[in-house]
């Protein structure tokens, strides 16, 4: 290979005159310039440095020195540390003036992945604003970046309708059709896309979605592509479930849970309350008091009662220790007043049962007149 300047390798000269570094000028390949340098095969001089100081498998680093350019003739270059993939790093060092790298697997330092040019121990998580809603709810959703870097910030997270499996599917079957790899993870993305934003400076961001109009359960899943590869690899996303409910009210007091929410979602009479942790409507599973059944309903009780109790239509005829009672027995601390009108229902009731029993008697009275 010819130098630049006279001669060839191992007995030429660089020359600033045909193009040399004017620090390796007069001067063969392999010999000192500047202040650490040493003259490449092709006239630079070129000065090693490796910003992590080595191998540093938690710094993202950038190493210059000589590299090989085609049989043993080397050049100046420079190489900056990166992922091959989710769990392995390639990291470059110096030995002497000359670059090395090493493929380097994160999982052996425990629960790391790579990311970025770095073993880094970090995850996606997403949160939803609720996970239990109505049909057609806006609900907000925030991804955030566990372990955020600001050479994070700017990137794109998505709120997928889907889990893992169904998107690594879609983009499986799409590269066996002919498309590549690509094209077919950003389809497939575009495809369950419910709303999307931009990782800010706090490592994270929020963006709201609409739940669908039919009942049933969901998967959501936040996803930021960290090493910007068009894979959704460990570390880089989270998935969680909704539930699509028409049975699903938030309330503050129990009044809040009566009327159509009571009616609609609780069975059996049972009531409705609000669930002082979650502030939720909630239908009791069982009455122990006539107050945990519906308006029109009474909780049935006996002495050889067992949870769970029943509610049944009030002032149904029920047997109590051999003898009929409306539904509440008379013994219970809790039995509600009579109604007045209850009340002259069953006195007309009585009266005329009286009557009918006495008309015989009165009739067979009535022959000895």
């Amino acid at each position: 290979m010819e130098l630049c300047g006279k001669g060839t390798k191992g007995n030429g000269k660089c020359e600033t005159a045909c193009g040399a570094d004017p620090l390796c000028d007069e001067k063969g390949a392999y010999k000192s310039c500047g202040s650490n340098g040493i003259c490449t095969d092709f006239c630079e001089c070129c000065e090693p440095n490796d910003s992590d100081n080595g191998k540093d498998y938690f710094k993202k680093g950038t190493t210059r020195g000589l590299e090989i350019a085609w049989f043993q003739y080397y050049k100046c270059s420079t190489k900056t540390d990166y992922c091959i993939n989710s769990t392995h790093l390639v990291e470059y060092y110096l030995d002497s003036y000359y670059i090395k790298n090493e493929t380097f697997n994160c999982k052996s330092l425990g629960n790391y992945d790579c990311f970025d040019g770095v073993c880094f121990s970090v995850s996606v998580t997403l949160t939803l604003s609720k996970y239990t809603a109505l049909p057609n709810e806006q609900i907000t959703a925030k991804i955030t970046i566990n372990g955020f870097t600001s050479s994070m910030q700017g990137k794109t997270a998505y709120v997928l309708k889907a889990d893992i499996s169904t998107i690594n599917s879609c983009v499986s079957n799409c590269i066996k059709y002919g498309g590549d790899a690509a094209s077919c993870f950003n389809s497939c993305i575009n495809a369950y896309i419910t709303c999307n934003c931009t990782i800010d400076s706090t490592g994270s961001c929020s963006c709201n979605f609409n739940v669908p109009s039919n009942s049933g359960t969901y998967n959501y899943t936040g996803f930021v592509d960290l090493n910007s590869n068009n894979a959704i690899e460990s570390g880089e996303y989270d998935t969680k479930s909704l539930t699509v409910s028409l049975c699903y009210k938030t309330c503050n007091t129990h009044n809040d849970c009566k009327g159509d929410f009571e009616k609609n979602c609780c069975q059996n009479g049972l009531a409705a309350y609000c669930n002082p942790e979650t502030k939720t409507c909630e239908c009791f599973p069982y009455c122990t008091a006539n107050d945990e059944c519906q308006e029109g309903y009474c909780c049935l009780y006996s002495i050889d009662s067992k949870l769970p109790m029943e509610c049944v239509p009030s002032w149904n005829i029920t047997n109590y220790q051999g003898k009929s009672y409306l539904c509440d027995p008379i013994i219970w601390k809790n039995e509600e007043n009579l109604k007045n009108e209850n009340n002259k229902n069953l006195i007309e009731v009585i009266i005329e049962k009286i009557r009918s029993l006495l008309q015989p008697l009165s009739t067979f009275i009535s022959h000895f007149k």
